[in-house]
């Protein structure tokens, strides 16, 4: 009898699983949905492991991206964040773009956002979610060059975000999802470490995230961009030149120069001179040098003029020149909650004007830590660069021909774009650290 009961009990199962299973088929391929019981819904995140993505080796350098939209909106962004980023009287680098991804990640759960949209340049949220679908494209990972994003939420455990959410993160911005114990802080500092490691490969050194135990919802953004000069520097040797740093100090230093054959671009501006080398793929690295001081180009006007010029065909301030320009390896940490609250977007920290809809079971969430750390190297043979940008949230209970010679030695700015306009890194070179 007992034989028999237990018989039944299993035929029973096999019958709900088999039901189950034919209506699931149904709703794939007859175009309706069935509501899975709750006792059977369960988030199950990704392990905190590298998941290799299938990328293109090459970059396709056939689009006309002059009509892409992300080029704008990246331009617009830059010209107004980078100028409080680089005021620093040190060797700074900034990713525009890493700090863009993460934010446009930030309006999937605050949607129509005024301050947002503003600073991003966005018309709405599908504008922004259009413009980050143009920037994740341009990925690719070859032999002779590497532009690689990655994303990812980390979540705090018995959290219920909503399954809207979920699914654009994951379908839009490729993003990664972790449920973790936010109490257990060191556990979840080093696996937040060892994905950004993962897919910055290893650059950046002594990665420090902010880990709160009182974080309910962090966002992740990671950059990583290796790169060739379609025409090698050469190396000084044994040569040096004099550089004169911010603080008026003059020291010998090696430095780097482009072979007789093969000079810069140059432009100048009303206070400033440039120099443009190719690198491989469409992309390039440009050289601003000041008149006097950095304040000449740390502003909104200056980067609007210089990238009007490298967009333009403005021949009358086009020649070739050749350079000196010193070996860069610059790391830097930002505090970018008080870089967008020093240029007026502090709406974004401020729960009375931003409202982050991400859980189910928690009503209200503000935006607590906003930070970025960047590396950013160059030797003779090209460029490596690599940036991760993070977002922490917690409750809230109230809502809350050569015919010139440049040579770059003393401040002076630079920056990575491809021929979209997107700017990659963006950095200030004021002090020799050594090569």
């Amino acid at each position: 009898m007992l034989k028999i009961n237990v018989t039944k009990k299993k035929m029973k199962i096999k019958k709900i699983a088999l039901v189950m299973a034919i209506v699931t088929v149904l709703g794939v391929f007859g175009g309706w949905t069935w509501k899975m019981p709750n006792f059977l819904l369960k988030f199950k995140p990704v392990k905190a492991d590298l998941i290799e993505k299938k990328l293109p080796e090459k970059r396709n350098v056939n689009i006309d991206r002059n009509n892409k939209i992300s080029g704008e909106a990246l331009q617009k962004f830059t010209e107004t964040t980078f100028a409080e980023v680089l005021k620093e009287k040190k060797n700074m680098v900034y990713s525009p773009i890493s700090l863009y991804v993460a934010l446009s990640m930030l309006t999937e759960s605050s949607q129509d956002n005024p301050v947002l949209l503003k600073l991003l340049s966005g018309k709405s949220v599908e504008n922004i979610r259009n413009i980050n679908k143009e920037i994740l494209s341009e990925q690719y990972k070859g032999k002779n060059g590497t532009t690689v994003f990655a994303n990812s939420n980390w979540i705090r455990k018995g959290n219920e975000p909503y399954k809207s959410l979920i699914n654009n993160l994951t379908s839009i911005y490729q993003a990664q999802m972790f449920m973790v114990d936010f109490y257990n802080t060191e556990d979840v500092k080093n696996k937040m470490i060892k994905w950004i490691n993962q897919n910055t490969e290893g650059l950046i050194k002594n990665i420090d995230p902010v880990v709160d135990r009182n974080f309910e919802y962090v966002l992740i953004n990671t950059i990583y961009m290796k790169n060739s000069f379609v025409s090698k520097f050469v190396k000084s040797d044994k040569k040096t030149m004099v550089f004169l740093d911010i603080n008026k100090k003059k020291t010998q230093i090696p430095y780097l120069y482009n072979s007789i054959s093969d000079p810069l671009r140059y432009y100048s501006g009303l206070k400033y001179e440039m120099a443009e080398k190719n690198l491989d793929a469409g992309y390039s690295i440009v050289f601003v040098k000041p008149e006097n001081s950095l304040n000449d180009i740390l502003n909104r006007e200056a980067m609007k003029d210089i990238m009007t010029k490298l967009n333009g065909n403005n021949s009358g301030s086009y020649k070739m020149t050749n350079v000196k320009i010193p070996y860069i390896d610059t790391q830097s940490k930002i505090d970018m909650k008080k870089v967008l609250s020093n240029i007026g977007f502090e709406g974004i920290f401020d729960p009375a004007v931003s409202e982050y809809k991400v859980f189910k079971n928690i009503r209200n969430l503000k935006v607590s830590d906003i930070l970025q750390e960047a590396r950013f190297k160059m030797n003779e043979s090209g460029i490596e660069a690599a940036a991760y940008t993070e977002i922490g949230m917690v409750k809230t209970a109230l809502p809350e021909e050569a015919k010139k010679q440049l040579d770059f030695d003393k401040p002076f700015m630079y920056f990575v774009k491809d021929d979209g306009g997107n700017i990659y890194f963006v950095g200030t070179y004021v002090n020799y650290e050594g090569k």
